[in-house]
């Protein structure tokens, strides 16, 4: 019992001190496992080193312990104890029993493992949930990825195929019989088309297109028999093409011999253009041309009859032996179109400096874009006269009706446009063409907006009268105002337009201006500045 009773060091101990020991020397056989209160090894292993606890309780009832009201609970094997000053919790409970010794119950101990037990399931079951949805957000945005480069790659995939079967298509309709092989090199096609190095063109013998396309090794040649590229290879132009034996390669480009090109874009001589009655044949240059079914007749893009052709027009035509098989319109007429023409005797119209031409009834003769001078006479009518413009594909109307009898036409030249007409107070709304009036007294009044009126009274006779008209504009009130700078001598501009130096007297309209002076030595001054009534005087201080 010498092991339980301490008496070589009593003094240091205390007698209410050694079941303290007793429990430091159970903690240190335990090796106090990570602070725990479960203890887990058998008590008998505990008794065999220090013997009976409730022996050794007995064996003490000699020594002086202080007397205690409350019972001293007796220890068993389910009873653990444990000093208060070896543990951080409930360290502010109070316990009156062997001395600062708390003594627990092993159900409490139970409970308090549950607890903890309970904590760490959860903690473990938050930790595993956390560690799913990050799974699964990690799951979900690889899906997301995949999804997305299947996607892309479906869409290049079928945007290429599209393409492919395009082109695939282009060629796949394609009649390659129809071109010029190598055993027939002079057969000539017409360019219809070109569109990214593709060739679309027609075989003027049969009609049937087809579709080439030359690379870097297809040789190709002007119609001078030059080396050339496909940059000069024009639409409407008659080439011959040369395939491989598969009829699958352009190997050459070139123009036959009997292929004619005529016009100039860069002339205006080609007038002597003449269609047949029976629109099968072009005149020109005094040499008679044949009209295919298969003629292309273009004005801006525009796809022309051979019937709209005159001989006004200016063209480039482009063909094949005595055959025209591409006509570019130029410059494309419009018409003067004459209205009772059957009520003038002995009419003729004479057009700039040409030779008159006769009027017959509703005669529409065609003229150039441009303007032009009139001259219209008769048996019956005064001479009339005129300057007219004329647009492409357009009418301009000349009422022969209004000329009966003594007729004056009154030509108004005025200093403004977009004005009011109004003779003898009646207004006229087409102010662009000569007026056509009885002879007689005529007030004239013309009115634009911003200007005064003019009115003119005029006695009408003869053939025709010019009238000038000059409209002069509203007077507008300005505001008067000086300006000065400091030092004074500077140079003052109103709009970029120079006025003079420093001090000076100007005045404007009311309105906003641009003012800016400068002096020699100093940085310019630039303001913007709104003048109205208020506006007595304008400084400028140079720093």
């Amino acid at each position: 019992m010498s092991k339980y009773n301490f008496e070589d060091n009593e003094d240091e101990y205390g007698k209410t001190r050694r079941l303290d020991s007793i429990n430091e020397e159970i903690k240190k056989y335990h090796g106090n496992e990570n602070n725990s209160y479960n203890i887990k090894t058998d008590n008998s292993d505990i008794e065999k080193k220090l013997g009976d606890k409730n022996s050794y309780l007995n064996s003490i009832n000699s020594e002086k312990i202080p007397n205690r009201e409350n019972k001293i609970e007796t220890f068993d094997d389910s009873t653990i104890v444990l000093n208060n000053n070896i543990t951080n919790q409930n360290r502010n409970q109070k316990y009156s029993d062997i001395d600062e010794t708390v003594v627990l119950d092993k159900d409490f101990l139970n409970n308090t493992k549950k607890i903890e037990n309970k904590k760490t399931e959860n903690k473990n079951i938050e930790n595993k949930k956390r560690g799913q949805y990050k799974l699964f957000m990690s799951i979900a945005i690889g899906i997301g990825i995949i999804v997305f480069i299947a996607v892309f790659v479906l869409t290049f995939m079928s945007t290429n195929k599209s393409q492919n079967n395009s082109d695939d298509k282009v060629v796949n309709n394609t009649n390659t019989e129809n071109i010029v092989s190598t055993e027939n090199k002079n057969t000539a096609n017409i360019v219809e088309s070109i569109e990214n190095s593709r060739i679309v063109i027609k075989d003027i013998s049969t009609g049937s297109s087809s579709s080439i396309k030359p690379d870097s090794d297809t040789e190709i040649f002007d119609k001078n028999g030059k080396k050339s590229s496909l940059n000069n290879i024009l639409v409407g132009d008659i080439i011959s093409v040369e395939l491989d034996e598969n009829k699958e390669k352009v190997l050459k480009i070139t123009y036959p011999d009997k292929y004619f090109y005529i016009g100039d874009k860069n002339k205006s001589d080609l007038y002597s253009l003449e269609v047949s009655e029976n629109k099968d044949k072009i005149v020109c240059d005094n040499k008679t041309y044949k009209i295919s079914e298969y003629t292309d007749i273009i004005y801006k893009d525009q796809h022309k009859s051979i019937s709209d052709l005159t001989e006004v027009d200016k063209v480039i035509l482009k063909g094949y032996d005595d055959t025209v098989y591409y006509i570019e319109i130029l410059e494309f007429h419009g018409n003067i179109n004459i209205k009772n023409a059957d009520k003038l005797e002995n009419g003729n119209i004479k057009i700039d400096d040409n030779e008159k031409i006769s009027i017959s009834d509703n005669s529409v003769i065609p003229v150039t874009e441009g303007s032009h001078k009139i001259l219209i006479t008769g048996s019956n009518i005064n001479d009339y006269s005129a300057e007219i413009f004329i647009v492409s594909e357009e009418s301009f109307d000349i009422d022969l009706g209004d000329l009966q009898g003594k007729k004056c036409v009154l030509i108004i030249k005025a200093n403004v446009n977009d004005y009011k007409l109004y003779i003898n107070d009646v207004e006229v709304y087409d102010t662009s063409s000569p007026q056509v009036i009885d002879e007689g007294q005529y007030t004239i009044r013309i009115e634009k907006e911003g200007y005064e009126p003019f009115n003119q009274t005029l006695n009408l006779s003869g053939s025709s009268y010019e009238l000038k008209a000059e409209l002069k504009e509203l007077a507008v009130e300005k505001v008067s105002f000086v300006i000065t700078t400091y030092p004074a001598g500077a140079d003052i501009y109103i709009d970029n337009e120079y006025i003079g130096k420093s001090p000076i007297n100007t005045n404007l309209s009311e309105g906003d201006y641009k003012f800016v002076a400068k002096l020699s030595g100093y940085s310019d001054i630039d303001r913007n500045i709104s003048i109205d009534n208020n506006t007595q005087s304008i400084d400028f201080s140079f720093q």
